[in-house]
């Protein structure tokens, strides 16, 4: 796997974790 990849993976994951716990959160209200 090229290192530009994964490295885009990482940033996609953690500019969507706050979206995720966002979502969570609203769903638990």
């Amino acid at each position: 796997m090229p290192v530009q990849v994964e490295l885009l993976l990482w940033i996609v994951d953690r500019a969507y974790t706050p979206l995720r716990r966002t979502d969570m959160q609203a769903a638990s209200t």
